[in-house]
């Protein structure tokens, strides 16, 4: 069911974003984050994070920025945008501790359409880690990639001290032991029976917990969130969240992020993959995708 964020005014954006399984006070703070960016308002939108302790990365192109850099590239970046260019949240997972948001910027914010989830952490209710994952295949922005000795190889999770939510931390823990061992039976009885699978950067979606173990048992070779992949980070709440992952050398990606939405038992209703496939190889692409389909 998508929710309406608030009834009390309009934002200067769509207003379409699922809430169910994010806070109230999540969601007004969202609200107002994605409004200043909307407006191109880098004050108000900056107000929204500790500058004395953020890190914000770009998990793709690799972008890094700190406390004594990030305020000077929000008010650069503003500048150049577009005079109609629009972000906007869809979905909304977590509370004020953390949470997952998966967004939309408009071409003319960056050149082109870019969905992607950020992965967010708080602290008294302003943004200290935020890190992006969007699949920069076909995107023309992915040629500011940095090169592979400057990509950063912590994302700033190593900063975040607060003690994670019990029931995401344990579903992250489990789910990602059975991934990373290629066993789909011991993922699958973490999904409902009506559960969906979905992988943003393959367009895959699998519906069913049945039909989710089988293809998992084809796939998890395969996928870069599959054999051998560790967690790097968690976020969200008992209703939902989900954990930054990194693939194992060789992998079709290197990092990406997996979302979960939680019934009351804690399993996942919902499952939702994204990851960066600008450097995998087209025919691996293609076999990896063809799993889609039971023969």
């Amino acid at each position: 069911m998508v929710h309406k964020i608030s009834q009390s005014s309009t934002p200067g954006y769509p207003d379409l974003a699922d809430v169910s399984h994010a806070s109230s006070n999540l969601v007004e703070s969202m609200r107002e984050y994605f409004t200043a960016k909307s407006n191109h308002d880098a004050t108000a939108w900056l107000a929204h994070f500790n500058l004395d302790e953020i890190t914000y990365i770009d998990a793709v192109v690799g972008f890094s920025f700190n406390p004594s850099t990030f305020a000077p590239a929000i008010e650069q970046m503003t500048r150049q945008w577009g005079p109609n260019g629009k972000s906007y949240p869809l979905r909304i997972l977590g509370d004020l501790d953390s949470c997952i948001i998966l967004l939309r910027n408009t071409p003319d914010l960056f050149g082109d359409e870019l969905c992607g989830f950020a992965a967010i952490d708080f602290e008294d209710g302003k943004v200290i880690r935020q890190v992006d994952y969007w699949d920069g295949r076909h995107v023309s922005f992915v040629k500011h990639r940095v090169s592979d000795d400057q990509f950063p190889s912590d994302f700033g999770e190593s900063a975040i001290t607060r003690r994670r939510n019990p029931v995401i931390e344990k579903l992250t823990r489990e789910l990602n032991t059975a991934m990373k061992a290629g066993n789909s039976t011991e993922a699958a009885a973490l999904f409902t029976p009506e559960a969906v699978f979905e992988d943003l950067t393959t367009r895959t979606r699998i519906q069913g917990q049945l039909a989710i173990q089988r293809y998992l048992n084809r796939a998890l070779p395969i996928l870069p969130y599959g054999l051998d992949s560790t967690v790097r980070h968690s976020v969200g709440n008992n209703q939902g969240g989900g954990y930054e992952w990194i693939g194992k050398p060789g992998a079709l990606s290197a990092r990406g992020v997996n979302v979960v939405e939680l019934n009351e038992l804690g399993l996942i209703t919902r499952f939702t993959a994204l990851w960066d496939a600008s450097q995998a190889d087209d025919a691996d692409m293609l076999k990896l995708t063809s799993l889609a389909i039971e023969s």
